[in-house]
């Protein structure tokens, strides 16, 4: 099994947005519709949704089926990310994700993710999102 997990932002930016189409088009360009579409991140200002839940909407204006989706919306913080992650990758038995988020994020989200990741058997390539076109690169984490 596949997954795509995109990172949340503050919604005031086109960042949001720019990673929830880097996402979809990573999802399908796995072409499997097994793969799902892990959102997360939380409501980080008052009176909006989730993060993760803004994600996902976008994804499914997009396309991606709704149940498709899974929503982890708790994380507050990139160390959050990886750690809520984790279990609902392992309970899906996810061998393989794609971390999608904005290229001056990546470098902190790579280290954090192959940090809570290390020993299990989910390999990692990225997608960093810059001018909302992700550049897919591979890295396998063991």
């Amino acid at each position: 099994m596949q997954a795509v997990v995109v990172l949340g932002c503050k919604p005031d930016t086109n960042r949001l947005t720019e990673r929830a189409a880097a996402a979809t088009q990573a999802w399908f360009y796995l072409q499997n519709s097994s793969a799902i579409l892990l959102c997360t991140g939380y409501a980080s200002q008052a009176g909006l949704p989730a993060e993760a839940n803004l994600l996902a909407a976008q994804a499914t204006s997009s396309g991606v089926p709704h149940d498709r989706i899974v929503i982890e919306d708790q994380a507050q913080n990139s160390i959050e990310n990886a750690l809520n992650c984790l279990p609902i990758l392992q309970s899906s038995k996810i061998q393989h994700i794609t971390l999608v988020t904005s290229d001056y994020h990546m470098p902190r989200c790579r280290l954090l993710f192959e940090a809570v990741l290390q020993g299990t058997d989910i390999d990692v390539c990225w997608a960093e999102v810059c001018a909302a076109l992700p550049i897919l690169t591979s890295a396998p984490v063991k």
